[in-house]
């Protein structure tokens, strides 16, 4: 029955996850601007790994005794968690939005909607205590692979929409032109050490 449960409720995720998708990039004129933002890459990254869980589910193959199932799942929550904090405290005070257009309705969706239900589809089904002690240290993967990919797409050109952000950098917090080495530096080390204890506590949580 719980399997069932399971398998019902993320395809909940995955249609969350395609209509907070669809409502920015289909009421944009440059996809590439708004599949650059860390919200988006990591809303599909969600998709992609829900899909194949249901694929495997339905196929009857077994990863609940997987470590790399729990390391994606735990990089995952690490990453829709921070998406959540970011949001409400760094973007919303600076009237954040990632399209040109104000879009509430798809903002909500993809910072808030699907990042909750990823979060309780581990509260209500996943197994707990298998999250390792160094996983806090390796769930930086995610942002930093996401900051290099932001300088090297600004490096050959690329644009983000620049409402509240930086058009260049997408986020504040990245943009070293504006604010100086020094500061993103302390913005991104701080960022890291937030990342870490952020996973520390879902560790904490998930031995508990």
């Amino acid at each position: 029955m719980k399997k069932k449960i399971s398998f019902l409720y993320r395809l909940l995720v995955i249609i969350s996850l395609t209509i907070g998708i669809q409502l920015n990039v289909f009421h944009v004129k440059n996809v590439m601007k708004i599949t650059a933002y860390y919200t988006l890459q990591i809303n599909f990254i969600s998709l992609a790994i829900f899909v194949s869980l249901e694929f495997l589910d339905i196929l009857q193959k077994q990863y609940f005794n997987n470590s790399i199932y729990y390391f994606i799942k735990g990089e995952l929550l690490v990453s829709v968690v921070l998406m959540i904090i970011v949001y409400f405290v760094a973007l919303v005070p600076k009237n954040f939005q990632m399209t040109h257009t104000k879009n509430i309705v798809a903002d909500i969706f993809v910072h808030i909607v699907s990042p909750i239900l990823i979060i309780m589809d581990y509260v209500f089904f996943d197994e707990k205590g298998n999250f390792k002690a160094e996983y806090p240290y390796l769930w930086t993967l995610f942002p930093v692979v996401y900051v290099i990919f932001v300088y090297t797409y600004s490096f050959f050109g690329g644009k983000f929409y620049n409402i509240g952000g930086s058009k260049k950098y997408a986020y504040p917090f990245l943009d070293f032109e504006k604010y100086g080495f020094t500061k993103v530096m302390v913005w991104m080390l701080l960022i890291g050490i937030a990342i870490v204890l952020l996973g520390r506590a879902i560790v904490f949580f998930d031995k508990k």
